[in-house]
């Protein structure tokens, strides 16, 4: 087993969108290659709408390696470290669903965004040329496709590194493209579900199990 990332953002400008991802990955410490990194990818991508048409496809994986563990780890590390000393060891979670619903102070979701992986994902939601993206973070194969809004889906994303990377929500989250900032004041429950998050079927069964969730399994107020 193992953790691994990939990702589309769907744009009429590819080669912009393309240097942006590449100076963010320089920036973040994260090694990013472009294109399908296995055959399975496009049909787990093609499974919303939301990432249909042209775009550029990129993977993640910690320098030098294989995979994004490292990357997690540090995250995770960094996320728990903080809960522990704002909150309490008795407050840590060890279950996705802990993680998403966890009253949480700003300073969580600061020490997250602090890492290699938080700088990306942080920068992932301001490239502004983006009609729609997604990220997927997963371990063995993506179990569900999420959409949401950006907000949502970024706050879900930096929730879901509060885990180890090998019980979390392996998840492709998936939101419309929209320029957002993250804003001063971070929801402390789990996220203001404003829409019903889609989970896909049907997926490839190579690297993707089939999942059914509720949509207040996925993102509660």
């Amino acid at each position: 087993m193992s953790a691994y990332s990939f990702g589309k953002i769907v744009t009429a400008d590819s080669n912009r969108v393309t240097e942006n991802v590449v100076r963010l990955g320089s920036e973040s410490g994260i090694e990013v290659r472009f294109g399908l990194h296995e055959p399975d990818d496009r049909e787990v991508l093609d499974e919303t709408a939301l990432l249909k048409g042209e775009g550029v496809v990129f993977n993640l994986f910690t320098p030098g390696a294989s995979d994004i563990v490292a990357l997690c780890n540090e995250a995770t590390e960094a996320g728990r470290a903080a809960i522990r000393g704002l909150l309490g060891e008795a407050r840590l979670p060890y279950s996705w669903e802990q993680a998403r619903t966890l009253a949480l102070p700003d300073q969580v979701y600061a020490a997250v965004l602090r890492t290699r992986l938080g700088r990306f994902v942080e920068g992932l939601f301001q490239i502004d040329s983006a009609k729609g993206a997604g990220l997927a973070i997963f371990n063995n194969g993506v179990e569900q496709v999420i959409e949401e809004t950006a907000a949502n889906c970024k706050f879900l994303i930096l929730r879901s590194l509060l885990v180890a990377w090998d019980i979390g929500p392996s998840a492709l989250f998936v939101w419309k493209g929209e320029a957002h900032s993250l804003s001063p004041k971070m929801p402390q429950g789990g996220c203001s579900a404003t829409s019903v998050p889609k989970v896909a079927e049907n997926l490839p069964k190579s690297r993707v199990f089939l999942g059914q969730q509720r949509a207040e399994d996925i993102c509660r107020e």
